[in-house]
């Protein structure tokens, strides 16, 4: 079901855009960090936010897509592979070209001039740009591929449950079923008592 959901309209990328290409982020990356943005427009400013805020969004769902489908069939190794390369390739080479768009954001004059519904946006990326350090963009690589490994770990668990060989995300569903729950005899236990 998760699969064909489709995916959200483009205004400012290009359908050729693909987001699992580094040289395709890199080439929207550059042009919005080449655009000219003139000091005393902040109409220019605000329209330059909104494409780079579709950029990051499109990033971000490509990127849940990728894990989720990683950690819902942990035998598949195309998905794995697929999630590897955001965490290996994409995510440390978009770091700092994010941090470079959020620096010029922040240091641009007319910033201050924005419209009071972006002054919560501003003030998350004024501090992302002031704790980036290049140092930690390899940390959070190693912390996702943690992450990654974990999730395929749980996505391969199965139990023995209601006579069945079940999967944990199985199971955790039916644990959240209030019919399941109450006809549970009492001093039954929560969970099943054997994984493998």
């Amino acid at each position: 079901m998760f699969g064909s959901l489709p995916p959200p309209p483009r205004r400012y990328l290009p359908a050729r855009v693909r987001l699992d290409r580094l040289a395709d982020l890199e080439a929207c990356y550059g042009e919005l960090g080449a655009r000219p943005l003139p000091a005393d427009d902040p109409w220019v400013l605000e329209q330059w936010l909104r494409d780079w805020s579709e950029l990051e969004s499109h990033l971000a769902e490509a990127q849940a897509r990728r894990q989720i489908a990683t950690s819902c069939s942990a035998d598949d190794p195309e998905a794995a592979r697929a999630w590897l390369v955001h965490v290996d390739v994409l995510g440390p080479a978009c770091k700092p070209l994010r941090h470079g768009l959020a620096r010029r954001l922040v240091e641009h004059p007319a910033a201050a001039r924005l419209p009071p519904g972006h002054a919560c946006a501003f003030a998350v990326l004024r501090n992302q740009a002031d704790l980036h350090r290049p140092a930690l963009v390899p940390l959070e690589a190693a912390e996702q591929h943690l992450c990654a490994a974990y999730g395929q770990l749980r996505a391969g668990m199965r139990f023995h449950w209601d006579g069945a060989d079940t999967p944990l995300a199985h199971v955790e569903r039916s644990e959240d079923d209030l019919t399941v729950r109450g006809a549970r005899p009492p001093g039954a236990p929560s969970r099943p008592s054997s994984a493998r």
